[in-house]
């Protein structure tokens, strides 16, 4: 094993951390925004520009109740896609081959107001995939992008990584759990199968937090 030194410690970048990052959550059309585009779609003229105002009105309110910015995750896990291990016989022993590309659900925690914003919003996602009678959507109705930005420790605007999560869908949501007991706060947590992960790191990714690991090292005598 390597000891630390100056010429190993000069050319050691900047830890990556774990807690500068921003979830950006999809946007949602409700049964009744959607049935809105519809009309828009459909009637045109005098007549049509009177429902477009009322439907435009109607859209709006719901995307403000469903604004996907007021959406905040407190932590995120994926895991990378990766192909399974099958075995099969060779040779008169069994080895192990690549199989099915795998992808995991990505799990999120979901900071929740005392107006259930979060709530509203799994909600409303949930709606999308199976109604209340059990009809199941068509998949691009439901299936949405959900991006991770992921920043260094200086930059707050231009992220050194960029996680997207393809074709994803809400597939699961923790228990709400209250307890006389406890004095903290609910927590959501909900879990999201998706077809794709794509884990990009970024051109000229980390340069900005240099100055992080030059002052880190220092403290140890190393620059």
């Amino acid at each position: 094993m390597s000891q630390l030194n100056r010429a190993l410690g000069s050319s050691i970048g900047a830890p990556a951390p774990a807690f500068r990052f921003v979830v950006n959550f999809p946007s949602l059309l409700s049964a009744n925004e959607g049935a809105a585009a519809n009309v828009r779609r459909q009637v045109d003229g005098a007549f049509g520009s009177v429902l477009d105002k009322a439907a435009v009105a109607a859209g709006d309110y719901y995307n403000g109740l469903f604004n996907p910015q007021e959406i905040i995750a407190e932590s995120v896990s994926f895991t990378p896609a990766q192909p399974s291990a099958q075995q099969r016989f060779f040779g008169g022993s069994e080895r192990s081959f690549p199989s099915f590309i795998t992808t995991e659900a990505a799990s999120i925690q979901i900071y929740e107001d005392v107006g259930y914003k979060a709530t509203k919003y799994l909600n409303t996602w949930r709606e999308l995939i199976v109604d209340k009678n059990q009809n199941y959507n068509e998949p691009d109705k439901y299936k949405k992008t959900i991006t991770v930005s992921v920043f260094d420790w200086v930059q707050t605007t231009k992220p050194v990584l960029k996680v997207t999560l393809q074709d994803t869908w809400l597939s699961n949501t923790g228990s709400f759990e209250y307890s006389y007991a406890e004095d903290g706060r609910l927590r959501v947590t909900a879990q999201f199968s998706m077809d794709g992960l794509l884990i990009e790191p970024q051109a000229d990714a980390g340069k900005a937090g240099d100055d992080i690991i030059n002052i880190a090292l220092s403290q140890f005598g190393v620059r």
